[in-house]
């Protein structure tokens, strides 16, 4: 699938951006605007790890090849502007300090589809991985599996209480919802609205994962925290304002005409369902937009911890 390079361009410079001390440095490094905005952790695990870099260094000479290719991919991996410490170091007031990646990124065309640079320190971690095999390979050969055991030990050791990665490893629930198999049996066709839509990017990533189950078309992809089939209906467009404000009644004068008119469109662009999870939304918030929705679709029918509201055609 291809991606827009200026869309890509933006999210390198605003969300996706490398802290040089994350590869260094024990601690948590945030995307910054997913936890200022959301108050997301989208922790960004780049730690190479010094016991591996130092066991890397003993056995570069054996693997020059290698270490050029880690040191490459590394480069890479830091966008294309120098950011430490939080912020982009500038060249006066008004310029950041440009990286190889950003040379390449009008040049070679894969690079301006990659919106996650970081993703190549896979490869720099590769080189010195292998580097420090070359280097335990040295060793006399009766002192190879014991050295090659003990750096085992000694970067498990670092990964696991210095690295930012979490452990045990985060796992999700698998089950789908009986609000799901609901809809995979219901034999009207159509695709779904689910409801909550002001949801933290990943969080709503269950909705793609419902959706492997119940098979319906929906409106999310996974990086668009607004999609415009939403923002430009008028109905779903009051219930997001709704969302996005304490409000716990939906008024006496509901507005008929964007409700009429957005009922019709979601109809027109082949929506059958609206789901109401209920339970994501803050205490009292889901009632004015079920009240909405009662208003524009009918009554809704309760679904385990869901309302399905039809859309009438």
């Amino acid at each position: 699938m291809s991606r827009d390079p200026d869309f890509v361009y933006r999210t390198l410079v605003g969300h996706n951006m490398v802290d040089v001390l994350a590869f260094f440095h024990p601690g948590r490094f945030y995307s910054p605007d997913l936890k200022a905005l959301f108050d997301e952790d989208m922790v960004v695990v780049v730690y190479l790890g010094w016991g591996l870099l130092a066991l890397a260094a003993a056995g570069a000479s054996q693997a020059r090849g290698w270490i050029a290719g880690a040191a490459l991919a590394w480069v890479l991996a830091l966008g294309p502007f120098l950011y430490v410490g939080g912020q982009y170091l500038m060249i006066g007031e008004d310029r950041f300090i440009p990286l190889p990646f950003l040379a390449l990124y009008d040049v070679v065309p894969a690079l301006s589809r990659v919106s996650h640079p970081y993703r190549f320190v896979v490869g720099a971690a590769l080189g010195l991985a292998i580097a420090a095999g070359r280097g335990i390979g040295r060793l006399p050969e009766r002192w190879q599996a014991r050295a090659a055991l003990a750096a085992g030990l000694l970067c498990g050791a670092e990964y696991l209480f210095l690295s930012p990665a979490p452990w045990p490893i985060p796992v999700s629930d698998a089950r789908p919802l009986l609000s799901t198999s609901w809809l995979a049996a219901a034999p009207l066709p159509g695709a779904v609205l689910d409801l909550p839509v002001s949801l933290a990017v990943l969080d709503r990533s269950r909705y793609d994962q419902e959706q492997v189950w119940h098979g319906r078309p929906i409106p999310y992809g996974l990086n668009d925290p607004t999609p415009a089939v939403l923002a430009q209906n008028p109905l779903t467009a009051l219930l997001i304002r709704m969302e996005r404000r304490p409000v716990r009644s939906a008024g006496a004068e509901l507005p008929w005409l964007e409700l009429e008119a957005g009922r019709r469109l979601l109809a027109a662009q082949g929506m059958a369902w609206v789901r109401v999870h209920r339970d994501r939304y803050p205490a009292g918030m889901e009632r004015p937009v079920l009240e909405v929705l009662t208003a524009a679709l009918g009554p809704g029918e309760v679904i385990g911890a869901a309302t399905m509201f039809r859309v009438p055609r």
